[in-house]
């Protein structure tokens, strides 16, 4: 079964810690097209897949402590720019203030 269909994925204001388990559970989730982790305790560097996650079109990782994001995708893979007109990722908003 699984939440294979979620499209809106709020866990802002959760103390939530772990960057990479976090970014796990996010990858395993393909039909996400929203994802706020704003106002939490992530440290560290938060990885994000668009190759796995191709319709996730706003993301709020915005008042954490993160230092570092990575973003990978399918066309990031062959050394082009995973955010280019080219990819087919539909990322529109990337919310990063206060970290």
């Amino acid at each position: 079964m699984g939440l294979t269909k979620l499209k809106r994925l709020d866990l802002g204001r959760n103390q939530l810690k772990d960057a990479s388990k976090v970014a796990d559970v996010v990858t395993a989730l393909p039909a996400l097209k929203s994802l706020k982790l704003s106002s939490n305790a992530l440290s560290a560097t938060f990885k994000l897949d668009l190759g796995r996650n191709s319709h996730l079109k706003e993301v709020y990782l915005d008042s954490n402590r993160l230092h570092t994001i990575v973003i990978e995708g399918s066309e990031a893979a062959r050394g082009s720019n995973p955010m280019s007109s080219r990819g087919n990722v539909a990322l529109k908003h990337l919310y990063l203030q206060q970290n």
